[in-house]
């Protein structure tokens, strides 16, 4: 008789729950490449680890589910569950019934908030500061450009349209005058391209817009940028266009001086 021990068993279900996400990884690569193309091996194992494992703390046994789960993990981010109307959902129905009922019932927007819920959640202050200037932001910057922006935090927590390539990064910088904007290069003291600010003429107020490189985040570095902005900007008024979501870039506006004027908008 052939006898398997529960431990077994939990070893056996993990490596099918891994097989899974490795497969539901290849398929996203292929159609949706933005999703994962900016994470690094690492992050991607840390993701697909953490995505087999609340797998599981969801009670997920049936294949579509275990896929969709995972496939939401990449999308979304890998603590989505988390959100509070999603964790409602979730818990008010059985295993069987959880996934079904999640797309049914969430709309555009819910998976938007809990794509900023999720990143926002793992959003932590770094020790010390990095120095950085503004620099206009030229051609040689797209390469470094397209490899920062493409992380999902960065794109995804600034409502970015992903940019696979750095020729959608050179055709971009390209058309910033015919679209009466100014954008600046955040460097380092070395030179190395931390992030970008954007400055765009509106009818009443310089828009202004910005993002930092994903491993950079926490340094002060978004707060220098807009600092420098201001400073060159002095005699006109600047908005920030801000989810109230985005618990540390509410922080950065406030801390340099801007006073919120509407749900989503801060002027200085």
């Amino acid at each position: 008789m052939l006898v398997i021990r529960s431990r077994q068993l939990s070893v056996l279900e993990q490596d099918c729950r891994r097989q899974i996400a490795q497969s539901v990884l290849a398929e996203l690569r292929g159609s949706t490449p933005h999703a994962v193309a900016g994470l690094s091996p690492v992050e991607i194992d840390d993701r697909l680890n953490t995505a087999v494992s609340r797998s599981v703390l969801q009670q997920l046994d049936a294949r579509d589910d275990i896929e969709a789960f995972i496939r939401v993990s990449l999308i979304v981010g890998p603590h989505f569950d988390e959100y509070p109307p999603f964790k409602k959902t979730l818990a008010s129905h059985d295993s069987q019934s959880r996934i079904p009922a999640l797309f049914s019932l969430a709309s555009a927007e819910d998976w938007n908030n809990a794509s900023q819920f999720d990143i926002v959640s793992r959003y932590r202050k770094m020790p010390g500061r990095v120095d950085v200037s503004l620099t206009p932001l030229q051609a040689c910057h797209a390469e470094a450009y397209c490899r920062h922006a493409l992380h999902p935090d960065v794109w995804r927590l600034g409502r970015m349209k992903p940019m696979i390539a750095a020729d959608d990064v050179l055709q971009k910088i390209r058309g910033l005058e015919s679209n009466a904007t100014t954008g600046f290069a955040i460097v380092d003291r070395e030179g190395r391209l931390l992030g970008a600010i954007f400055a765009g003429t509106e009818e009443a107020a310089i828009a202004i817009s910005y993002w930092v490189a994903r491993p950079a985040w926490g340094q002060g570095i978004a707060s220098q940028a807009l600092t420098q902005l201001q400073a060159a900007r002095s005699n006109e008024k600047l908005m920030l266009t801000i989810d109230p979501g985005n618990a540390p870039s509410v922080k950065v506006a406030t801390h340099c001086g801007f006073q919120q004027t509407g749900s989503l908008t801060f002027v200085a």
